[in-house]
């Protein structure tokens, strides 16, 4: 258990993966997350020693019954804050699903899961995860990866997915 002056000190780091499926029509996948009512892609806070992809292998398998392995990253987000925990959420393609599957769904987390069609995702995501989906179906279009720092659009690769920062790793340990 943590010190209580530890508890003041938020951490160094923060870590999110999430995972865009696409359907055969090219309908996103959304879950509705049970404790805060919200619509977005599936996704998992990183723990230490693990990587995002390791991290959304296992919430594929838990909360959806899927077992996928994202390789191909889309969106690298990165937000460094003075004196909060510095924010890298990654968005991985999951891979095309056919719509009519019927995913089993961890009912403790999701409330369930929804096929949307791109143009009614302004509709249904939720507002602070809209912009994020929207980049990596950008991205996955133009074959690219999208990096954002601060809510800046970065020119350049992406970070290569192999070397995507753990939930382990102190800021200057960074590959």
């Amino acid at each position: 258990m943590r010190e209580e002056t530890e508890l003041s000190t938020p951490p160094r780091r923060r870590v999110r993966a999430g995972v865009l499926f696409l359907s055969e029509n090219e309908d996103v996948l959304l879950v509705e997350l049970r404790h805060r009512k919200v619509q977005t892609l599936p996704e998992s806070g990183v723990q230490t020693g693990e990587g995002p992809q390791d991290a959304l292998a296992r919430l594929a398998g838990n909360s959806l019954g899927l077992f996928i392995r994202p390789h191909q990253m889309l969106v690298h987000d990165v937000v460094m804050e003075p004196g909060l925990a510095d924010s890298y959420e990654y968005v991985f393609f999951g891979g095309i699903l056919n719509s009519s599957r019927v995913l089993i769904h961890d009912r403790n987390t999701l409330s369930g899961c929804l096929w949307v069609p791109q143009e009614e995702l302004a509709d249904r995501a939720s507002p602070e995860h809209l912009d994020r989906i929207l980049l990596a179906l950008t991205a996955l279009k133009l074959g690219s990866c999208i990096t954002v720092v601060n809510g800046q659009e970065q020119k350049g690769p992406c970070q290569n997915s192999g070397e995507s920062i753990t939930a382990g790793q102190a800021p200057d340990e960074a590959p």
